[in-house]
């Protein structure tokens, strides 16, 4: 799914139903939603696209640089990155993490990652938890603008247990979860405009429901 993020609310754009035993999407099914996206909305300009950590991959982010696109990815800790002539764990870097403000590093370093020149932010969060960001932008806040991608998962969480009940349902044939999903979406964002938001900010994200 991608979604745009309206006054702090995800709202659902485009979907697409998965028939692949519940793996992840492909680097193929990503760029499709970004160019459906670029072809039928030219004249909206995306500040950043979100995704966690099951979503960057050489392919895609190659894309995305290559047409200028900025994004914030969540990263796992496991992914190698380029350091110099060595090559280590993100992980490993910034072993002094406390020492930095609020816990957050923003590195100006261009490294290799994935295959691709980009940027490192590492926090640590309340639970003393590491938490890896990457982009193809320089700035010190990719941390605080990643928070955004968590509406995605509130928009999830409403169509499924805390409201329209979407896997009681038990639908399997694609078909029929699409046009149920359209329906849900259109009800879904019926009850966003009855609350009169009022301003857009356009970071694009994906994410899965699993049904």
């Amino acid at each position: 799914m991608l979604s745009f993020v309206y006054n702090d609310i995800s709202i659902p754009l485009h979907w697409v139903h998965l028939d692949n035993n519940g793996g992840n999407s492909s680097s193929k099914h990503r760029i499709n939603l970004m160019q459906w996206f670029i072809t039928n909305c030219p004249n909206i300009a995306i500040d950043y696209v979100l995704a966690d950590r099951e979503f960057p991959a050489e392919e895609f982010i190659k894309w995305l640089c290559e047409n200028k696109i900025p994004f914030i990815f969540r990263s796992k800790s496991s992914v190698l990155v380029i350091d110099g002539d060595k090559k280590i764990k993100i992980s490993r870097l910034f072993p002094h993490l406390k020492h930095y403000q609020n816990k957050t590093k923003a590195d100006s370093k261009i490294r290799r990652i994935y295959n691709n020149r980009l940027y490192l932010t590492v926090r640590e969060n309340q639970a003393n938890e590491r938490v890896y960001f990457i982009s193809n932008n320089n700035q010190d806040n990719s941390a605080d603008i990643y928070r955004k991608r968590w509406t995605i998962e509130a928009m999830f969480a409403k169509f499924k247990t805390k409201g329209l009940k979407l896997e009681s349902t038990h639908l399997m044939k694609s078909n029929r979860v699409i046009s149920l999903f359209m329906f849900m979406a259109i009800a879904y964002c019926y009850t966003c405009k009855i609350g009169e938001l009022s301003t857009f900010h356009f970071y694009f994200q994906f994410g899965y429901s699993l049904l």
